[in-house]
C-alpha cells in the first residue's frame, strides 16, 4: 500500500502544479473567430446558481483562467475546437468559450440554443498526459469519441496527432 499511496501523491502532485496536461474536444456553433487563440478572463463562479462569470479583467474574488484553442474542422453549421487549458477552473471552458461567442453544443446553461437530444453537452476530455511515478516516463491516455451522432462525423485524421 505504501507504493500505492506514494504513487496517488506525485500524480495529485502533477495535477496541483498544473503539469498534467489536458485537451479536450468541443462542438461549437461555426463563428467567425481567428482559428488559432489564447482566451485570458477572471472568473467568478456562484455556488447558489452553480454558474462561471467571466471578467475581462481582474476583480476581487476572481481567478485567472487562460484557455488556447484551435479550430480543427469544420462541420456544417458547427466546428470542432481542441482546447488546451493553461489552468483548471471550475466550469472555465463553457464559460470562456460562451464569453468568445461559441458556447458548447447543448450548453443552454453557457448560451446554447438548445439541448442535445441525450441531454449532453459536446465537450470531450480528449487526452491526459501525466509523468508516470515510478518509471518518470510520460504516459498519455487518450478517451475516444462519444457516439452520439455530431461526433462521428469529426475526421480521425484530424485528431490523431493531437
Amino acid at each position: 500500500m505504501p507504493r500505492l499511496k506514494d504513487a496517488a501523491a506525485a500524480l495529485s502532485k502533477q495535477w496541483e502544479e498544473h503539469k498534467v496536461k489536458k485537451i479536450y474536444l468541443a462542438i461549437v456553433p461555426t463563428a467567425d473567430i481567428p482559428p488559432v487563440g489564447q482566451v485570458k478572463h477572471y472568473l467568478t463562479y456562484d455556488n447558489k446558481l452553480n454558474i462561471t462569470y467571466t471578467n475581462d479583467e481582474p476583480k476581487v474574488g476572481a481567478d485567472e483562467a487562460i484557455l488556447d484553442y484551435q479550430v480543427l474542422q469544420q462541420l456544417d453549421n458547427f466546428m470542432v475546437l481542441r482546447i488546451d487549458l493553461i489552468t483548471g477552473r471550475k466550469h472555465q471552458i463553457r464559460a470562456q468559450l460562451a464569453a468568445l461567442g461559441v458556447p458548447i453544443r447543448g450548453d443552454i446553461k453557457y448560451g446554447s440554443k438548445r439541448t442535445n437530444p441525450d441531454g449532453a453537452i459536446d465537450l470531450h476530455a480528449y487526452k491526459l498526459h501525466f509523468q508516470h511515478p515510478a518509471k518518470l516516463e510520460y504516459k498519455k491516455i487518450i478517451a475516444p469519441l462519444p457516439e452520439e451522432s455530431l461526433w462521428q462525423h469529426v475526421d480521425h485524421e484530424v485528431i490523431k496527432g493531437i
